[in-house]
């Protein structure tokens, strides 16, 4: 097994399609409070990853990870070009914070409803970042995370629109996603296995990995029940 294979072994211990919350959707058993609770966590969570993305960056040692971190806030910032001296053009719509809102309103949260509820990074990871470890961070975030949500969201999309009557102008935020995840997921775990060369590294790795893959299964876990958890 590579050391890229074992980040994603260790960021999906269990299996993301017996998950009870994308049961419960696939199904069609998950109720409207449930779904709304999820998109209002969703939308918060994605403004919270950029936040992770931009505090991993002020820290990072590495040309490399700053350039792969560089590319994905530019992403979530809906950037569409870069012209030298001229700078960079971005594209409200593809703003993916904004996406995700727009998916929540859908689910039925309300803007109030949006604007109050606040998902934090974990203290691990505020912890790590303070005490010189960037590693654990990043792959907390580029395969614990990123790796998780497209196999999650190809499992809900289906079952969204034909059980619960969204559409793709809905889904975008997902939609969006299970493609552009999938690649972060996957460089982000071939980058870390080139630059975690030491035994310690390779532990932070790890465990920044399993850590984000359980706080992915938990974000999910948060909706299981049949009342608001918001």
């Amino acid at each position: 097994m590579t050391f890229a294979e074992m980040l994603y072994s260790a960021a999906r211990p269990l299996p993301i399609d017996e998950h009870p919350f994308v049961v419960s959707v696939c199904e069609g058993q998950a109720t409207r409070e449930q779904i709304r609770s999820f998109g209002l966590h969703l939308a918060s969570a994605t403004q919270s990853f950029v936040r992770a993305l931009y505090s991993i960056l002020g820290e990072c040692e590495d040309v490399r990870v700053r350039q792969s971190l560089i590319g994905n806030v530019l992403e979530e910032e809906g950037a569409t070009a870069y012209v030298p001296a001229k700078g960079v053009t971005f594209d409200p719509a593809k703003h993916h914070p904004s996406m995700a809102r727009r998916f929540a309103r859908a689910c039925g949260a309300t803007d109030a409803d949006l604007d109050a509820f606040r998902v934090s990074p974990p203290r691990w990871f505020v912890h790590a970042l303070r005490s010189g470890n960037w590693l654990g961070p990043f792959a907390y975030v580029a395969v614990g995370t990123e790796a998780n949500i497209p196999p999650t969201y190809r499992r809900l999309i289906p079952a969204l629109k034909s059980a619960y009557g969204f559409s793709d102008s809905d889904l975008e935020s997902l939609i969006e996603h299970v493609t552009a995840d999938e690649r972060h997921g996957l460089d982000g775990a071939m980058l870390i296995e080139e630059i975690a060369t030491t035994e310690q590294e390779r532990a932070r790795a790890l465990e920044g990995a399993r850590r984000g893959g359980n706080g992915w299964w938990q974000i999910l876990h948060k909706h299981t029940t049949s009342h608001a958890l918001v």
